[in-house]
């Protein structure tokens, strides 16, 4: 059996561990705040310039649904996955593809990695 000095002392250590749990949370989450950066919102207020052909866009022959354009030039030089690129290509479903064969137009939401391409490719619209 325990002496009445021993639980006294068993009961101070606890409210001591508990205590300096306490001032560690306190002092952390003080630091933590203390990092957190403050961000400022801005508007642009510059006039807008539409891209044009006269500037040197190029403009799309796909049009329609279901239709790809191939060999637009970009550029400039794009490193993607292994290969540098200065072409895409395009499909009015939402793709676009960096290798030289271009999808089939009626692909649908079909898996576009397969053997026959195009593999490197970026398909944030896809959808037929």
């Amino acid at each position: 059996m325990k002496t009445k000095n021993q639980i006294v002392y068993f009961k101070s250590i606890l409210s001591l561990l508990q205590k300096s749990i306490f001032l560690i949370i306190l002092i952390g989450s003080i630091n933590i705040k203390s990092n957190a950066q403050s961000f400022t919102r801005t508007t642009f207020n510059d006039v807008y310039t539409p891209i044009s052909l006269v500037g040197g866009a190029t403009e799309s022959i796909a049009t329609g649904d279901n239709a790809n354009q191939t060999s637009i030039p970009i550029g400039f030089n794009f490193n993607y996955g292994d290969s540098i690129f200065s072409n895409i290509g395009l499909s009015t479903n939402g793709l676009i593809w960096f290798d030289v064969i271009a999808p089939a137009t009626t692909v649908g939401n079909a898996n576009l990695v397969t053997t026959n391409g195009p593999n490197q490719s970026l398909a944030p619209w896809f959808n037929n």
